[in-house]
C-alpha cells in the first residue's frame, strides 16, 4: 500500500482571487482611512480654535469692555442724575488740562527719553558682546527691576536721593554742595523713578533686533571709511527701528499710567492722571475719577497714534 500522495507532494499557497468588482484596494483603504483622521483631526482643531477665541473674547469682554462701560456709565453720574458736569468740571479747569494732562505727557515722555538713553547701549552691548558669561549676567541685570514690586524701587530711589540720602551725603563730604539737594517731590525725582521702570522694556524687544541686524552693512560702512559711530547711527539704529518703536509703545503706556512713582518719589505733589484719579477716588468722587481714568485711556491712544503711523510708513518703505 502506498503512501499518501499529499504527505510528499508540497501544496501550492493559493493566491487570492482578484478583488470583487466596486471594492477599493487595501492601500486605498488605508488611505482613506488616513485622510478621514486628517478630517477629523482638523475639524477637531477648528472646534478647539473657536472655542479659544470664544474665550478670549469673553476674558476680554468681561476684563477690559465692562470695566471701561463702567467707567463711561459713572462719569455721567452726578449725585442721583445722569449729566455731563464732571466733563465740564475737567475741561474747563486749567488744573486738569494743563496740570495734570500736559504734565502727564511731559513727564512720561522726559521718562522714556531718559531711559532709551541709557537702554539702547545696554541692548547693544547686550547683543553683540562676545563673552556669554558676561552676556548672561546684563541680561539677568535687565530682568531685575521686572521681578520687583515697583513700590520697593522707588523707595530704594527714596534713599538714594533723600535729604540723607546717598547722592546728598557723597556730595557734602566731597565739597561740592554746602546743604542737601531738594530731589524728593519734584519732577526730576518723578522722570528718574519712571526712567528706570521704562529701561527694561525699551532693552528686551532692541536686543533680538540689534542681533539681527547683517553684519555685512555694518562691515561695508567701515570699509568705506565711516567712523563706529556714523556706522551706529545711519545703519544699525534705522535698521532696529522696529524694536524701539516697540520699546516707546510699552514704556510710554506703562509711565504715563504710573501710580507708585509720582506718589513716592514726587510726594503726591508732581500731578498726574493716576494721582489726580486717585485723590479723587480718596474723597468719593467716582465720577471725576472715572473721567480722569477715561481721559488717560484717550490720551494714551492720541499719543502713541503717530509713532504707530510712522512705524506703518517705516514698514511699507521697506517693504518697496
Amino acid at each position: 500500500m502506498s503512501p499518501d500522495v499529499s504527505l510528499r507532494t508540497p501544496v501550492a499557497p493559493i493566491a487570492p482571487g482578484p478583488a470583487a468588482p466596486g471594492s477599493p484596494p487595501t492601500i486605498d483603504r488605508e488611505q482613506n482611512k488616513q485622510r478621514s483622521r486628517q478630517i477629523r483631526g482638523a475639524t477637531t482643531a477648528r472646534r478647539l480654535l473657536r472655542i479659544l477665541i470664544l474665550a478670549a473674547a469673553a476674558a476680554l469682554a468681561v476684563l477690559l469692555v465692562a470695566p471701561v462701560l463702567y467707567m463711561v456709565g459713572l462719569s455721567f453720574t452726578t449725585g442721583q442724575s445722569f449729566g455731563v458736569d464732571h466733563y465740564v468740571t475737567f475741561f474747563t479747569s486749567q488744573y486738569y488740562i494743563v496740570g495734570v494732562a500736559l504734565n502727564s505727557v511731559a513727564m512720561a515722555a522726559a521718562g522714556v527719553l531718559v531711559a532709551a538713553v541709557f537702554a539702547i547701549p545696554l541692548a547693544y552691548v547686550i547683543a553683540r558682546v562676545g563673552s556669554a558669561g558676561v552676556r548672561r549676567a546684563l541680561t539677568v541685570a535687565l530682568f531685575v527691576p521686572l521681578w520687583i514690586n515697583s513700590v520697593i524701587l522707588m523707595l530704594g530711589w527714596y534713599i538714594i536721593v533723600g535729604a540723607n540720602g546717598i547722592v546728598n551725603q557723597t556730595l557734602l563730604m566731597i565739597g561740592l554742595i554746602e546743604e542737601p539737594l531738594r530731589i524728593l517731590s519734584t519732577p526730576t525725582a518723578v522722570v528718574i523713578g519712571l526712567a528706570q521702570l521704562a529701561i527694561p522694556y525699551i532693552a528686551m524687544p532692541l536686543v533680538g533686533v540689534f542681533a539681527a541686524v547683517p553684519r555685512s552693512a555694518e562691515e561695508a560702512a567701515h570699509v568705506c571709511g565711516a567712523s563706529p559711530a556714523r556706522v551706529f547711527f545711519r545703519i544699525t539704529l534705522p535698521l532696529s527701528a522696529q524694536g524701539l518703536f516697540v520699546g516707546i509703545l510699552l514704556s510710554f503706556t506703562l509711565s504715563i499710567g504710573a501710580l507708585a512713582v509720582p506718589n513716592i518719589l514726587g510726594g503726591g505733589k508732581v500731578r498726574m492722571f493716576s494721582v489726580a484719579a486717585y485723590s479723587e477716588l480718596t474723597t468719593g468722587n467716582f465720577g471725576l475719577a472715572s473721567v480722569i481714568a477715561l481721559v488717560l485711556l484717550l490720551t494714551t491712544v492720541l499719543c502713541l497714534s503717530p509713532i504707530l503711523l510712522l512705524n506703518r510708513r517705516t514698514n511699507q518703505h521697506k517693504e518697496h
